[in-house]
């Protein structure tokens, strides 16, 4: 199985929506339950291996800084394709530039994690009948929309977070960045 950045936007997110509480984000905090704190290391592992910098920063996209302004290319030949690269330039050049690359990831990040708390709210409708069972429908109805076109702006986000490497297997991450011996994933279905 490999790690690719699909899967750690779906991490990430699950293990902010388990610690919502960023100054949670240490092992003192999380040693006491297993599910979330091999979550934790598992991202932690993943964050190294992808030269992505500390989980806590991770929204801020001051990652991209990581990777030479070459390997975001694909994200400009998009811009084009879609002739939207001449009309919203990131510098008077045309050319990209970091702070474009932070500012591009902030916008869809916060777009992408409100999106996901929106996609989760039907999660607390329990034992409804009537007009609310109705409403409940339409809510999951729309979800699932959503959910089925999130690639989208997931794929963008994507470009951003591994312009390098696009995946590492379980056994490197295992071997070599710490990442915790394969379990079952309890929380997969999240």
């Amino acid at each position: 199985m490999y790690i690719t950045a699909k899967e750690i936007i779906k991490k990430y997110l699950k293990f902010k929506h388990l610690v919502p509480n960023i100054n949670n984000w240490n092992e003192e905090k999380l040693k006491n339950n297993p599910i979330i704190f091999d979550l934790f290391l598992e991202l932690r592992a993943i964050f190294c291996a992808f030269n992505l910098g500390l989980i806590r920063d991770f929204e801020r996209g001051s990652f991209v800084r990581n990777f030479p302004i070459e390997s975001f290319n694909r994200l400009i030949e998009i811009a084009k394709e879609n002739n939207c690269f001449d009309q919203y330039t990131c510098d008077s050049k045309n050319k990209l530039c970091y702070n474009c690359l932070e500012l591009l990831f902030i916008d869809l990040w916060d777009w992408r994690s409100r999106i996901d708390e929106v996609i989760h709210l039907n999660s607390e409708f329990e034992n409804i009948g009537g007009i609310n069972l109705y409403a409940y429908q339409q809510i999951s109805k729309v979800n699932s929309l959503i959910k089925d076109n999130l690639n989208i702006v997931d794929e963008l986000l994507a470009y951003l977070i591994t312009p390098v490497k696009e995946e590492i297997s379980i056994q490197e991450l295992e071997n070599e960045y710490g990442y915790p011996k394969s379990k079952t994933e309890i929380l997969e279905v999240y």
